[in-house]
C-alpha cells in the first residue's frame, strides 16, 4: 500500500478462500497428473496404426501431429498424449 498526493493505492485482494486453488498451482498439478497419467501410453515412439477405432488416443493425433512428433520433448509428448487420451476416453459410442 502506497500513500500518493493523498490517495492510497494497494494490489488487489489475494483471494484466500481455501476452497479456490491459485492458478498457477493448479496448473502444475494438471501438468504432474498429465504426466504421470501418460505412463502407460506409447507416448514415446507410438506406433500409429496400433490400437482399434475405439478409445484409442492415436485416433485423435492429426498427420500433421505425427509427423513432427518426434520434434516434441519427452514432457511434451507425454501431456500431448494424455490430452488425446482422455479425449478418446471420453468417446461415447452407441
Amino acid at each position: 500500500m502506497k500513500l500518493l498526493h493523498g490517495y492510497i493505492l494497494c494490489s488487489p485482494p489475494l483471494n484466500k478462500e481455501k476452497n479456490v486453488p491459485d492458478p498457477l498451482l493448479k496448473a502444475q498439478k494438471a501438468l504432474e497428473e498429465a504426466i504421470s497419467g501418460a505412463s502407460y501410453l506409447d507416448w514415446d515412439n507410438p506406433d500409429w496404426s496400433a490400437g482399434g477405432h475405439v478409445h484409442n488416443w492415436h485416433n485423435y493425433a492429426s498427420e500433421a501431429l505425427q509427423l513432427i512428433w518426434k520434434d516434441f520433448s519427452p514432457e511434451q509428448k507425454q501431456i500431448i498424449a494424455a490430452a488425446l487420451d482422455e479425449c478418446a476416453s471420453n468417446e461415447h459410442w452407441d
